[in-house]
């Protein structure tokens, strides 16, 4: 049964059909499968694939898998306040941009995969100079600083 939902919404994220996409979890929670088999065996599975299909796949492009990482963290978030026991979160990160580099599509593409896959992320934003990804890091208590450059 899970087969059939991933197999819908990683087709749905694919053609970038985000009503899609969330129609078939609406739909898998109304058959019932759980918020956390949702999460585990349909959503992060399908952020995945299509990281891999990236590296592989010459016909999947950054526009697709921005929309996979945003309707995987809007799904996950909205999950987790279903779950019958919170998950644990495998750490914090901190992310924005570099001073001048104003290209935000990657970091929002990271940031929607690292919170589908149960990381605590603080987005900085654009034009953030090293002492203020250093201060950020410590106040958020960040194991990671991700800068994200073009």
């Amino acid at each position: 049964m899970i087969k059939s939902y991933y197999e819908r919404y990683y087709q749905a994220v694919h053609d970038t059909n985000k009503p899609e996409a969330f129609r078939v979890i609406d739909e898998a929670i109304a058959d019932g499968v759980t918020p956390e088999a949702v999460v585990f065996q349909i959503i992060i599975p399908a952020i995945e694939n299509m990281i891999n299909a990236l590296a592989t796949d010459i016909d999947i492009t950054i526009s697709q898998h921005f929309i996979a990482a945003q309707v995987a963290e809007e799904l996950t978030e909205k999950m987790l306040l279903l779950f019958e026991k919170k998950p644990s979160i495998e750490g914090r990160v901190v992310i924005g941009t570099p001073p001048g580099d104003f290209h935000g599509l990657g970091k929002k593409i990271v940031s929607g995969c690292l919170r589908a896959n149960m990381f605590l992320v603080k987005d900085l934003g654009l034009n953030i100079t090293p002492e203020q990804f250093v201060d950020e890091a410590l106040a958020y208590d960040a194991q990671v600083i991700g800068i994200s450059s073009m």
